[in-house]
């Protein structure tokens, strides 16, 4: 519901699924050691992501205040010290700039696919218009977060219309992307 957007958490079985495949490819291609995880609600692809790349640490944001203490909660109940795994509540836009997430060798995300309803603003619920404005904009922050070289791994929503792929027209747009591998 709108103004309790600090009480949400989700962790769906596609971002644990998500969470193997990044760590297969990042185990194929070399390891990365600091990793982001953009959206990362209550930490369920960052404790998955872990499992598969020990060495690295990994800074989880999200806008929920709540879903952040979840997996603060989580994290420290596995024994995984903060050196490794941090959580901070932050809206990511555009723009943002967090000076402890700058270099990160792999930007993982799972963004909010849902098309909002008319009339209802649930900005950790909705992935904007189309379904694809959030993602967007988790790119854009990416952008000023990886180090040269780097990678995202991420579940986009690709909306068709008029036979055109939204998600990719506007992928385009951005400069200095290169997608590597479609699934």
């Amino acid at each position: 519901r709108p103004g309790q957007e600090a009480s949400y958490a989700h962790c769906g079985a596609e971002s644990l699924l998500l969470g193997k495949y990044a760590g297969e490819r990042v185990a194929r291609d070399g390891p990365a050691q600091q990793v982001l995880d953009l959206g990362c609600a209550s930490g369920g692809l960052a404790l998955q992501w872990l499992e598969y790349q020990p060495h690295c640490s990994l800074i989880g944001l999200d806008l929920s205040s709540g879903a952040i203490a979840l997996g603060r909660e989580s994290a420290r109940a596995q024994g995984i010290p903060e050196t490794r795994l941090r959580f901070i509540a932050h809206e990511l836009k555009a723009t943002s700039q967090i000076p402890d997430a700058t270099g990160a060798q792999l930007i993982l995300f799972n963004p909010p696919m849902i098309h909002p309803e008319p009339s209802v603003d649930w900005p950790h619920r909705d992935g904007g218009e189309y379904g694809i404005a959030l993602p967007l904009t988790f790119l854009k922050f990416a952008a000023r977060h990886l180090a040269l070289g780097a990678q995202v791994v991420c579940l986009i929503t690709n909306p068709v219309v008029n036979g055109r792929g939204l998600f990719w027209d506007e992928l385009k747009k951005l400069p200095g992307w290169r997608v590597l591998d479609r699934r």
